[in-house]
């Protein structure tokens, strides 16, 4: 018997998806539009929306479908290929949106410091750098710009790709259950499907992966997920260890059953849509057996279980303190949860000390460690939005300068701080040439919009779209 070639990856065929002409975000019958005067970004105007007053309230109709079924008085009713969210929009997408694309800016605005020290960054950056409006940070944000962020590439890293993926995976755990029933889906099914999911990743990326071909979401097969963009060998190992065995679709790495040893940064990152649940009980248990998949140390995955815990905080409306407090609390019930528990107390307890330093930063670590870079993250978003008084654009990106400027891992800890402020404020507090310059834009709006649709009070359906949407991007 010949030995196996390498896995293919059974790409689902692409429904077509509209795209603006003036550029900047995708559209399919939803049209962001920017309003100061409130806290989110909805449609324009339509049938159920009031945006009158200094806030923005959203007044559900009794049915928001745009596609009613074919009946013999209307045979020829056609089922439009793409979702219609023009009638209702859902509350959480600016959430959601937000802290997907913050992550992905906070991911990209790092990686050109990742190799370097911080003395490197400031020997080639300048000292004291370049000014925060009023405030002096001693350091700069992206190499070799004269001014805050403008040559801003939207370039992403592995983090980046391994977050939209799981975002991926458990839309396709929720396509094949009723609605808002992710509570019951994802500790019984996501943590497989994320691992099959990662693996044809690395399979459509030239990796060669043994075993049979596994399905896939519409995401393995594009760019820029195509691309090598420096994922771990503890990645690529565990894996192909679980690729092995045949069963691509059963957990190899569990919290009880570690893969390896290791508490890396990855783990962390890429859980942040765990935390877009109801209950932060599922939040946090998703988040750490979907780490436990490539990340086996107990530190690594409840740092990742910590993480998706206060994701589901901000997401639930609360702040950050408030979500951090309730994450905590959760942390503090798992067994071995001491250096992730110490690790979050000092980020804690630094932001409320004096003003913001690279320093500082750096003496929570170097965030190559999944307790360290949460805790960088951390203190670097409550020092943002404590010393923020302007808009929250500026807030984001104070933020970030912050979580990125140190000698370690700084694509991670951008990320996780920009996930963090995204999910705080929504999308309007990513500048506008980020959001439109980001590689990944068009991808996070639509795993966005889906998955705000799939976890809405109405059948998917009802929005207009095709079951044929629904189960070629997101295979059960």
């Amino acid at each position: 018997m010949s030995a196996p070639g390498p896995m293919r990856v059974l790409q689902p065929p692409e429904p077509a998806l509209y795209r603006s002409s003036t550029g900047g975000y995708p559209i399919a019958g939803y049209v962001p539009s920017r309003s100061r005067s409130s806290d989110w970004w909805y449609s324009t105007p339509a049938e159920g929306i009031s945006t009158t007053g200094p806030s923005t309230e959203i007044n559900l109709p009794d049915h928001p479908a745009t596609y009613h079924p074919p009946t013999q008085d209307n045979p020829s009713t056609e089922v439009s290929p793409v979702p219609d969210f023009s009638a209702t929009p859902s509350p959480c997408l600016p959430i959601v949106y937000g802290c997907l694309l913050g992550g992905a800016i906070g991911d990209a605005v790092g990686v050109p410091l990742e190799s370097l020290s911080l003395g490197q960054i400031r020997q080639k950056h300048g000292s004291p750098g370049v000014p925060y409006r009023t405030l002096q940070v001693p350091y700069a944000l992206v190499p070799g710009t004269p001014q805050f962020g403008r040559d801003f590439d939207g370039r992403i890293s592995e983090e980046t790709q391994l977050a939209l993926l799981t975002t991926e995976a458990l839309l396709r755990v929720m396509t094949g259950f009723p609605p808002r029933d992710i509570t019951a889906a994802v500790p019984r099914k996501a943590t497989g499907i994320a691992q099959e999911t990662y693996i044809a990743w690395l399979a459509a990326q030239g990796e060669t992966m043994p075993g049979e071909p596994v399905a896939s979401g519409f995401l393995a097969g594009r760019a820029p997920f195509t691309d090598r963009r420096g994922t771990s060998r503890t990645v690529i190992e565990a894996m192909h260890r679980a690729a092995s065995r045949q069963r691509p679709d059963q957990p190899l790495g569990t919290t009880t059953q570690p893969v390896n040893n290791s508490k890396g940064s990855a783990a962390v990152v890429r859980v942040a849509a765990c935390g877009f649940t109801d209950r932060v009980e599922t939040a946090f248990h998703s988040g750490c057996e979907i780490a436990a998949l490539t990340h086996g140390h107990p530190s690594a995955w409840l740092a990742a279980g910590t993480f998706a815990a206060v994701i589901h905080g901000l997401y639930s409306r609360l702040n950050l303190r408030e979500s951090l407090y309730q994450a905590q609390l959760e942390l503090n019930r798992r067994a071995g949860h001491e250096e992730v528990a110490a690790a979050l107390a000092a980020a804690i307890a630094l932001a409320g000390r004096g003003s913001p330093t690279a320093e500082a930063v750096e003496s929570l670590g170097r965030g190559w460690t999944a307790p360290e870079a949460l805790a960088i993250a951390v203190y670097a978003a409550l020092s943002a939005e404590a010393i923020g008084r302007g808009p929250s654009t500026e807030i984001l990106e104070f933020g970030l300068r912050l979580a990125v400027n140190h000698s370690g891992d700084s694509d991670a800890t951008g990320a996780l701080c920009g996930s963090l402020l995204g999910a705080r404020f929504g999308v309007q507090c990513v500048p506008d040439v980020w959001a439109f310059n980001s590689e990944v834009n068009d991808l996070v709006y639509t795993l966005s919009r889906d998955f705000c649709i799939q976890q809405s009070l109405f059948r998917p359906l009802d929005y207009g779209a095709s079951l044929e949407y629904w189960y070629t991007r997101y295979p059960g």
